[in-house]
Order: C-alpha cells, then sequence, then structure tokens
C-alpha cells in the first residue's frame, strides 16, 4: 500500500534498484558488499537476500540517488 503512495518519481527509482536486485540475485561474487542498514531491514522484512540488494544498492552510482533511495527504504519499512 506505501508503493502508490509514493511519488512517482520514488516509484522509478525503487522499481530500479528492484530489478537490479532481480538481475543479481543468484549470483555469486567472491566478495562481501556493505551498505546502510535499512537495506539489511528492508530485506528481513520482504524475505530477500541481503547481497544482492547491496549490489543493487550500489547500482546507484549518484550518491543524492541512493540518498534518496535510503530516504524511500526506510520508510517503507516503518509500520
Amino acid at each position: 500500500m506505501k508503493y502508490i503512495e509514493m511519488k512517482e518519481s520514488d516509484r522509478k527509482l525503487l522499481d530500479r534498484f528492484l530489478r537490479n536486485y532481480g538481475r543479481y540475485d543468484g549470483v555469486r561474487f567472491g566478495i562481501r558488499l556493505k551498505g546502510p542498514d535499512v537495506v539489511r531491514e528492508f530485506a528481513s522484512r520482504h524475505s530477500l537476500k541481503v547481497q544482492p540488494l547491496f549490489v543493487a544498492f550500489w547500482c546507484e552510482e549518484d550518491g543524492r540517488a541512493r540518498r534518496r533511495l535510503v530516504r524511500i527504504l526506510h520508510w517503507m519499512t516503518q509500520e
């Protein structure tokens, strides 16, 4: 339901993030990535794998988009 309440630009960013997650889910990387705790929280809340989510997070090259994504994920994980 929260998805519907989002601005279209935020929905597009979240859609791109989740498409990148789908692209990298199942790909084995030789390294462990780290990122904001909210990504880990989003993964546990939605039963997603953490490492592909971190890869999807770091796919966003623009730091402003990553900061916006952190705000979106934080909002999505709130009750």
